[in-house]
């Protein structure tokens, strides 16, 4: 056997993790509702209405859509057989969207977290991610506000039955933990230290009233392929 036929690739390890907290908000309230009565420093219904400008150019058998100075250019002609329609839409832009508000709980979960490990070439990036030689390996994410029904712990889950009997639906905001193709010594740091924090800190944060995990997966992969545990 030659020296390149006994090598193997080493063992990569992933996890992909979603904290899903039951936040401190009326069901029946409205996204915006839930946003301004959870956070005290943002003003979530302000905003200015912000009005566009179409035009069009309707003929035989088709029309369209012109700019503002090809529009003038027509109408100054009055060309036969043409007809030019002018007409305008209005929209609201908050000055604060569900973005910022589902960024503000992640900063606040992760800001006394360590995520890097004590001895290791890993870096912090943006307080958010964790890099190995400029690459990813470790990343917190957060989306919603989304309503959800309530899942049943981890414990009690089974497959296709992963939510209670109530049929609420409740607000939550969902942090989202991924640790990328690690060997077992680096990925364990993650697994055993930082997304057990960062569960704590979700479930202390003064927003949420309950929280939940669903889609806990591991994956060992060796020479290419990948196996579920």
């Amino acid at each position: 056997m030659s020296e390149a036929e006994a090598k193997t690739t080493p063992k990569k390890m992933s996890k992909d993790v979603q904290i899903v907290a039951y936040l401190k908000a009326n069901p029946k309230a409205k996204e915006r509702g839930v946003m301004q009565s959870l956070d005290d420093n943002r003003d979530y219904a302000s905003g200015d209405v912000s009005v566009s400008d179409y035009y069009r150019m309707v003929f035989a058998g088709g029309e369209k859509r012109v700019s503002e100075e090809e529009f003038e250019f027509l109408k100054a002609k009055d060309p036969a057989g043409i007809r030019l329609i002018h007409y305008q839409t209005e929209s609201f832009n908050y000055d604060n969207n569900r973005y910022g508000f589902n960024r503000r709980f992640r900063d606040a979960v992760m800001r006394d977290i360590d995520m890097v490990m004590p001895g290791s070439d890993m870096s912090n990036f943006l307080g958010r991610k964790v890099q190995i030689d400029n690459e990813t390996v470790f990343e917190v994410s957060a989306s919603g506000p989304e309503k959800m029904r309530k899942l049943k712990h981890q414990s009690e889950v089974e497959i296709g039955d992963m939510y209670e009997d109530d049929e609420t639906e409740y607000w939550t905001l969902t942090l989202r933990c991924q640790v990328n193709g690690l060997k077992p010594s680096l990925y364990r740091w993650f697994d055993n230290t930082v997304i057990p924090k960062v569960m704590s800190e979700v479930a202390r944060h003064d927003w949420v009233n309950q929280v939940r995990v669903m889609d806990c997966e591991k994956e060992y992969s060796e020479e290419g392929v990948c196996f579920d545990i």
